[in-house]
């Protein structure tokens, strides 16, 4: 299961691009209305922070 986050803009979640077909129907056939979804990209800054407090968290 990936973590679904609720934001001000919609609904955020980590998906590689071979899932968005996918996840549009899963949320069409729960009655979600999409008006729209966009693709993003963590900055290099964000993937080493991400990759880093891992390392120190375990």
């Amino acid at each position: 299961m990936k973590k679904v986050q609720i934001e001000s803009e919609g609904l955020s979640l980590p998906a590689n691009r071979e899932e968005i077909p996918r996840i549009n129907s899963a949320l069409v056939a729960a009655g979600i209305n999409v008006s729209a979804i966009q693709t993003a990209t963590q900055s290099l800054e964000e993937k080493f922070l991400q990759v880093t407090s891992r390392e120190n968290a375990g």
